[in-house]
């Protein structure tokens, strides 16, 4: 997603980045401290808080909002009392290495949507823990056979 007017350039950088999300009507949005759809989130440590902000806006109404995890529903997000809009601030605990998207849907349309069922995701985002490198005792080097050196 890109921010002011809408040039070639910089759309083109916001889809490499993973900055998308596809939709046939409702609007999202996704940051997980505060980092934007398609960035990394470098966790300090296995079992992580994480902040969550999202907010949707939606012409018809939605029956789910959910905040999806390694395939998985993390957390099925509160939408306004209408459907039509939420606002979400909330602490996630036991967070760790893999991704997330933000995912709003219903089990049918309502007029004016002309589509089996309202729906909208954004690209994932990615977290990820430090990496740790065990202790190796070093190995003499050896000839792999089939190789060419």
């Amino acid at each position: 997603m890109t921010i002011g007017p809408l040039k070639i350039d910089a759309w083109l950088n916001a889809v490499k980045r993973g900055q998308t999300f596809a939709t046939n009507g409702p609007l999202l949005s996704l940051k997980l401290n505060g980092k934007e759809v398609g960035d990394t989130l470098r966790l300090p440590a296995a079992n992580s808080e994480v902040k969550i902000t999202a907010w949707l806006r939606s012409f018809v109404p939605i029956d789910h909002l959910e905040l999806i995890c390694d395939g998985k529903v993390a957390r099925e997000l509160e939408l306004n009392f209408d459907g039509q809009s939420a606002d979400i601030e909330d602490i996630i605990f036991g967070f760790q290495s893999g991704w997330c998207l933000l995912r709003a849907s219903s089990a049918k349309a309502t007029y004016p949507l002309l589509d089996l069922y309202p729906y909208a995701t954004t690209s994932q985002s990615a977290s990820q823990l430090p990496t740790v490198r065990p202790f190796r005792k070093r190995m003499p080097p050896t000839l792999r056979l089939g190789s060419i050196a």
